[in-house]
């Protein structure tokens, strides 16, 4: 009778774990992933959609897209992707994306970019040794004219199914709705990044390259493209930090504007970030100057080389993954790493029927000011 008992028991229980296996997998089916890559200092972002749609934001440094992104794509089973986005042309965003392309069996459905018109020359394609430059090594294997127009910004520009949209607030120095003429006098290659926000339901997530706040570099002030977007995006739940926490981004206008309940940083540690030292000390004092207003938690890819070190403070607000970083929404919760949140239960008005639903934009042309990454 007890034995009897003992294997009924044991039935039920792996009954019980079958069905919670079959009803998480269904779940998983349906959920919005953003995984954030450890490509160490560059960045790199895959999104899958529940339709099985996919887009790669950027492919980290040169041999990060081999070593790194390939391999991850490899684990997921993909071979295609419907969407890849190069935010601005820095080699630690396109000088793995070229590895990538190579990797690939189909060519992607599109590939956008910052073009070759607008307010800034491209970058050539030849260094000064007659070598192929990192530009030239994405814009031969993505197949691109040499001369193209940039993305257009607008509302759901890509639609990758199942409800997840994506709306580009600013390319090439423009934002929607600010007409064909934006000529932005101190915009450089990292200003002029795409910059996206992605909606699944009352999930809203931003995401920007290098994207520029009026920060300084050196002894230059950077154009500051993240007011007129925080005014077109608002606030979201999840925000990528733009140019890996560096103080020419995430301005105070920006952060206290977006509120997100989470944001992530990549950057990596010893070379070349020691150079940068990103996070830098004032992003981080920025970011603590939200917690008050929402800010959960900081996830960062690596810890960086913050000057002096992370303090007991950032480190109670980062939590650092040395490793990728896992985003997943069903459209009314998110979870990253397994930490669970919820929405805010509201859409980014980047996402709004207001908001027009393409257009390009026309700028003065003139020599680009190289700000380095």
């Amino acid at each position: 009778m007890i034995i009897a008992r003992i294997w009924i028991y044991c039935i039920v229980l792996i009954l019980v774990t079958a069905l919670h296996a079959v009803g998480a997998s269904a779940a998983d089916k349906n959920d919005l992933e953003i995984i954030h890559i450890d490509v160490g200092q560059g960045d790199a972002t895959l999104i899958i959609s529940p339709s099985g749609k996919t887009m790669l934001v950027d492919g980290g440094q040169n041999g990060r897209g081999k070593k790194v992104v390939v391999p991850l794509l490899e684990k997921h089973g993909i071979s295609h992707l419907d969407y890849v986005i190069a935010t601005h042309y820095d080699s630690d965003h396109i000088g793995g994306l070229d590895e990538v392309l190579n990797f690939l069996k189909t060519p992607p459905g599109k590939i956008l970019d910052t073009g070759s018109s607008g307010p800034l020359e491209p970058r050539p394609l030849k260094t000064a040794k007659g070598n192929d430059t990192r530009y030239a090594d994405y814009v031969q294997s993505a197949g691109l004219e040499i001369t193209r127009e940039a993305a257009p910004t607008g509302r759901g520009v890509i639609d990758l199914g199942a409800g997840v949209i994506v709306s580009i607030v600013a390319s090439n120095g423009c934002v929607p709705g600010g007409g064909e003429d934006q000529y932005r006098p101190r915009l450089d290659e990292n200003g002029a990044s795409i910059a996206l926000v992605i909606t699944h339901g009352t999930f809203d997530y931003f995401i920007g390259g290098d994207l520029t706040g009026g920060g300084p570099s050196g002894k230059k002030l950077t154009e500051n493209m993240e007011t007129p977007v925080a005014d077109k995006v608002g606030h979201v739940d999840a925000l990528r930090l733009s140019h890996h926490g560096s103080s020419t981004s995430s301005n105070k206008y920006f952060l206290k504007t977006l509120r997100p309940s989470v944001a992530f940083v990549s950057a990596g540690d010893g070379h070349p970030n020691t150079k940068y030292f990103h996070p830098t000390r004032g992003v981080l004092d920025r970011l603590h100057n939200i917690s008050s207003r929402g800010l959960k938690a900081v996830y960062a890819t690596n810890k960086g080389e913050t000057r002096g070190g992370l303090t007991a403070a950032d480190k109670a607000l980062l939590s650092v993954a040395k490793d990728n970083i896992v985003l997943r929404s069903d459209g009314k919760h998110f979870s990253v790493n397994g930490d669970e949140y919820r929405t805010d239960g509201a859409i980014s008005p980047a996402a709004a029927a207001t908001v027009p639903l393409s257009e390009t934009c026309n700028s003065h042309k003139r020599k680009p000011v190289h700000v380095d990454s």
